[in-house]
């Protein structure tokens, strides 16, 4: 996100690059991983880790825990947290920051208050939240099992979600009343995940239980659950023993560096995000979990409780792998069971992985990106060493009814920025997949997929599978935790670049043409002065919001002068708006030749083209 502004400016004028990452000339799967034998199981995670720490572009560190209900299997720290206090990783004294694993906190808070009859799952969420308003359309009401399913239909997005020290952490209430999103899909319908849902809920316990979100984790979770090192108020003692994190990148001359400027992750989306907690602090939590709700002779959960939140209740299809329970993801592999929970943010890596027909417990954490593909290599080793007989998904007698040429299209990734200005960064730089009929078959993202039930697709020679929604709104495609919308023919993003820098060409040499012939004849006419004025100020926003935010990061909120920069846009539509109350006497001019009559007509186009677009990515205005 950083740098957020910058790119949105130049993006609307260049063409995009891309950028091939080097490759490893070692591959990870030539490896030869030892049995897991739970007596000696150190060889095995030692060689899956060390292949990280050697790297071209290594991870400085991490820390892995294997529990039981009963007992830790393996615990240990690798590599370092800080590189210059030379401090190593250890699963007993460093601070981990585990960003979205966060929402397993937030969610076990939930179930107790469930389970003491202050909540209800099917209650909905306005009723628990006071005066703090949801923004709903629908006839549907956001419900509490919405928001831990990821389906209440939230838009999301980043603005203000940060701060840059303790001191200036929004209280819950005071960041849901500033920056809680609008619904803007029919609640139920659709998973996407939503950090500002999390935080909700985060503030339904603050406010059910009469105490601070804070205090009654402190006083209901960690306290009884020995974790002493953990929590969300990053007191002095945690943050002197947190890892730093590290993140490679290039410099100007393509030279890769390790930055270490991110320091200690502050975030308003506390319950969401923002945890910190230790290795071994982690492993009582698993524990617990494990050991259905009992930890220490206090029971912290019911068994009943914890099986209904491992039990699906959101998915697309019974077939498929990823399935969504309360809170926690509900997942299949090579016919292992499995639930979790990942956390990713800019150096920070974090996972959670419960088995509990095995009765078996993994965590993850690291301070650097590059070990986004390790956390989940040792869940897959886990995974295969406990596999049981994998499901043939593929059936032979299933004939396909669907027709696959109204299927394809471009699609987009459809949680981020629909109702803010975060809009044009998610639809420029977003997820976005070309779907295409392949003789027969679905071709995304490079793959081949096969029908195997009513839209249900596989893909070949794997088992993963991806599920098709048709509705009188339109097509849609999802692998279970994302979900994504098919583009209608006028919103996909590169028609939408190509237009605008068209635009602004027309705008350009309209402006010097103008001046050109007013310094010649001294004379403007009215339409051309305001459609002028109209020109320069659409023009002068994007070059104001380029150089107020160069090298910003929108987490942090936005400054006061993104008022004045984004009123510029509206002095736009008021000037053009005044160009057309008098046009109408300069086509009837007969003295106006019809070159300037269908350039001034291109001119008027042009700028109705380019507020339509500003107004489509939520630039009219001041969504932030």
């Amino acid at each position: 996100m950083k740098k957020f502004y910058t790119l949105l400016i130049t993006l609307s004028f260049l063409t995009l690059t891309l950028f091939s990452q080097k490759s490893d000339p070692r591959s990870i799967d030539s490896l030869v991983i030892e049995p897991f034998i739970l007596e000696d199981i150190n060889q095995s995670i030692d060689s899956i880790v060390d292949f990280y720490l050697n790297k071209e572009e290594p991870i400085q560190g991490a820390v892995v825990s294997i529990v039981s209900n009963d007992s830790i299997l393996f615990s240990k720290g690798y590599g370092l947290a800080n590189i210059d206090t030379q401090t190593a990783f250890d699963p007993v004294k460093t601070n981990v920051m585990v960003a979205s694993v966060s929402k397993l906190i937030t969610t076990t808070a939930i179930l107790q208050l469930i389970e003491q009859g202050k909540i209800a799952l099917d209650q909905p969420v306005s009723e628990l939240i006071g005066d703090v308003q949801i923004e709903n359309p629908f006839d549907t009401p956001v419900l509490v099992k919405h928001v831990l399913t990821h389906t209440a239909g939230f838009d999301d997005y980043s603005i203000g979600s940060g701060a840059r020290s303790f001191n200036e952490l929004e209280s819950l209430r005071a960041h849901l009343e500033k920056r809680l999103p609008p619904i803007v899909w029919e609640p139920g319908k659709y998973f996407n995940y939503s950090n500002l849902g999390m935080v909700l809920m985060s503030y339904v316990v603050e406010n059910v239980s009469g105490t601070s979100y804070h205090d009654y984790l402190e006083k209901n979770v960690l306290s009884p659950l020995s974790m002493q090192n953990s929590g969300f108020a990053y007191e002095d003692k945690s943050i002197k023993n947190m890892m730093t994190r590290y993140k490679w990148k290039e410099d100007d001359n393509g030279n890769l560096f390790l930055d270490n400027s991110y320091g200690v992750k502050y975030t308003n989306q506390i319950g969401a995000g923002g945890f910190q907690t230790t290795a071994n602090d982690m492993n009582h939590f698993m524990q617990m979990y494990l050991n259905n709700g009992l930890y220490n002779d206090t029971q912290i959960l019911k068994s009943e409780t914890i099986q209904e939140a491992f039990k699906p209740h959101f998915y697309y299809h019974e077939l498929m792998n990823r399935k969504q329970g309360l809170g926690w993801k509900v997942g299949t592999s090579e016919g292992v069971n499995y639930v979790a929970h990942a956390g990713d943010d800019t150096a920070i890596e974090s996972l959670v992985v419960l088995f509990p027909e095995s009765n078996l417990g993994y965590f993850f954490a690291s301070n650097n990106n590059e070990a986004f593909e390790l956390k989940y290599k040792i869940r897959d080793f886990i995974v295969n060493q406990l596999k049981g007989k994998e499901r043939n998904l593929t059936s032979s007698s299933h004939t396909s009814s669907s027709n696959l040429e109204s299927l394809t299209g471009t699609y987009q990734y459809m949680n981020d920025g629909q109702a803010s200005i975060e809009r044009l960064f998610s639809y420029l730089f977003g997820d976005v997949y070309n779907v295409e009929n392949n003789n027969g078959k679905l071709l995304i993202g490079g793959e081949n997929y096969t029908e195997i039930d009513d839209l249900l697709f596989q893909r070949d020679e794997k088992n993963f599978l991806i599920k098709f929604l048709v509705d009188k709104k339109g097509s849609y495609f999802t692998s279970g935790y994302a979900t994504y919308r098919k583009l209608s023919s006028i919103e996909k993003p590169s028609l939408h670049l190509n237009l605008l820098i068209a635009c602004f060409l027309i705008f350009v040499l309209s402006l010097i043409l103008w001046v050109i012939r007013y310094f010649k004849s001294k004379i403007i006419s009215k339409p051309k002065l305001y459609f002028g004025l109209s020109i320069f100020s659409l023009t002068l926003f994007f070059a104001l919001l380029a150089a107020m935010t160069s090298g910003g990061n929108p987490r942090y909120g936005l400054p006061p002068i993104f008022y004045l920069i984004f009123t510029f846009p509206i002095i736009g539509i008021l000037f053009s708006t005044l160009g057309l109350s008098s046009t109408f006497k300069f086509y009837l001019n007969q003295s106006i030749s019809l070159f300037n009559k269908l350039h001034m007509s291109l001119v008027i186009l042009s700028i109705v083209i380019c507020l339509m677009i500003f107004n489509y990515y939520n630039l009219i205005g001041y969504y932030f």
